[in-house]
């Protein structure tokens, strides 16, 4: 049901405002609690040792730990742009949430994509979004990461193949452009 505005002008319609689940909310919260919990216990000594990561870290610099550290606040300042670039309406701490959540999701929990997926189309659409925004955001995002990947490793890919790789002397082209063009644009003998 649409109310009028607050200056009483019938005219004018705004919808009721968004209530927030406080039940819902807090026991969201402790799923995903658990879920983190989960995951730094059970998971992450299976594929690494804290002893070793922690002694890696000590034996960084000062200045190599503030790269890291500013690598890290930049990343995460630009990630959630992509959902703001492809839905304006979005303000960019939503275009945030939906990134950060729909990445920790999909990438923590079996059959994480799907429930990652149903988890982005429903905060958009929770940030009324029409359905059919969100599923163009959604599409949109999904395209530019699927874009991305394939570059950043068919890249990787030419430059692990490019001739002369660790044999650089100063003027050398330190990306592999040159011996990238001539091994990929020479005519054949």
């Amino acid at each position: 049901m649409a109310h009028s505005s607050p200056d009483g002008d019938p005219g004018t319609v705004t919808p009721p405002a968004a209530k927030l689940d406080v039940r819902k909310s807090v026991i969201m919260g402790v799923i995903g609690l658990a879920l983190i919990v989960l995951i730094f216990w059970r998971v992450i000594p299976q594929i690494g040792s804290y002893n070793e990561a922690i002694d890696s870290l000590q034996s960084m610099t000062w200045i190599a730990l503030g790269v890291i550290a500013v690598a890290v606040v930049v990343y995460l300042a630009v990630y959630g742009l992509i959902y703001k670039a492809a839905e304006k309406s979005l303000t960019y701490w939503q275009s945030q949430q939906v990134k950060q959540a729909a990445f920790t999701i999909s990438n923590g929990v079996p059959a994480g994509g799907a429930v990652g997926l149903a988890l982005q189309f429903g905060m958009l659409t929770s940030y009324r979004l029409s359905a059919s925004s969100a599923t163009a955001a959604i599409t949109a995002v999904s395209v530019w990461a699927t874009f991305t990947a394939w570059a950043s490793r068919s890249w990787a890919s030419l430059r692990s193949q490019s001739p002369g790789r660790g044999t650089r002397s100063p003027g050398s082209d330190p990306w592999g452009w040159r011996s990238w063009s001539r091994s990929s644009c020479s005519s054949p003998s």
